[in-house]
């Protein structure tokens, strides 16, 4: 487990993104599965670093179900999975929350889509206004001034 991706990804996670998880995780929203959320629990003990000898697949399957006595490898394979999915989303979430200009971007691409004209305007002000307060062009402000222009192309289109 310890040579795992999962693992390997969680090493990276600072104290507070793995708190931060620990909450992502726990939402019925992204999580239903209670085993999963049992599981990080376990993997949470030997954070940092992820690399005790104590944290193995079977110390996992018992912590997750002490009462019970066979152990099933492939269930905890099943959680590693689930696990490092719920990771991807993760941090997907948050850099879409550090980046206003892309989720947006996104929200304008559902607005047109469904051709909702006051929402549409109601995020493309603000985000040509964040554009507009740029101190760097760099290729991520080319890059959205495209996106946010394209978008508007489609509303305009529509008209």
């Amino acid at each position: 487990m310890n040579s795992s991706k999962l693992v390997s990804i969680l090493q990276y996670f600072s104290k507070r993104e793995l708190k931060r998880f620990e909450d992502f995780v726990a939402s019925p929203y992204f999580n239903k599965k209670e085993e999963v959320i049992v599981f990080y629990t376990f993997l949470l003990q030997y954070a940092p670093n992820f690399e005790d000898v104590n944290m193995s697949k079977q110390n996992a399957y018992n912590y997750v179900f002490p009462q019970k006595k066979t152990y099933q490898e492939k269930l905890v394979g099943y959680w590693m999975s689930d696990l490092l999915k719920l990771v991807e989303d993760f941090l997907a979430q948050e850099e879409l929350q550090r980046n206003p200009i892309q989720k947006g971007v996104y929200l304008l691409d559902i607005y047109n889509k469904w051709q909702l004209e006051k929402p549409f305007q109601s995020i493309i002000r603000p985000l040509r206004k964040h554009q507009k307060s740029a101190i760097h062009y760099d290729h991520s402000y080319y890059y959205h001034e495209f996106l946010l222009h394209a978008h508007e192309n489609v509303y305009f289109d529509r008209q």
